[in-house]
């Protein structure tokens, strides 16, 4: 069963969110979705929130600062260092997905051109990170 807490998508493309949601609808989850649009928003929220997100789905290419940098605020940060992030990203430059981990990405993926695999993607993401990996949140 799917836990019930927030997943927070931090994609500026209204597309690819468009693609991420219809993914996550048929998970149920739709309405546990924040979006958020660059970096410091997602600072912002994450820091101003009683409720923490079950994990972060994020960009890499995203105004602000950039998924990089957000990526290394979050680890840096003792409230929120234990939140699983996530890189959904267009990507495959080797340097990325190196730089990503190095900052404390938890995983890393390329965003597929096919609309269904995309969704596929985006749910086997989902799962995992809220049914079998064993998160700090799963506790909380």
């Amino acid at each position: 069963m799917l836990r019930d807490l927030k997943l927070l998508v931090v994609e500026d493309n209204e597309e690819d969110f468009d693609m991420i949601c219809h993914g996550l609808k048929k998970l149920g989850l739709k309405n546990n979705v924040v979006h958020l649009t660059d970096t410091e928003a997602a600072c912002r929220w994450l820091e101003a929130n009683n409720e923490k997100a079950a994990f972060v789905l994020l960009d890499l290419n995203i105004p602000g600062e950039g998924g990089m940098s957000l990526i290394k605020k979050f680890k840096n940060h003792p409230q929120l260092n234990l939140v699983p992030l996530v890189v959904l990203t267009t990507s495959t430059n080797p340097n990325d997905i190196l730089n990503s981990y190095r900052a404390g990405a938890s995983a890393f993926h390329v965003k597929p051109l096919e609309t269904p695999v995309f969704h596929e993607t985006v749910q086997r993401i989902a799962t995992y990170w809220l049914c079998d990996a064993v998160t700090i949140m799963a506790g909380a």
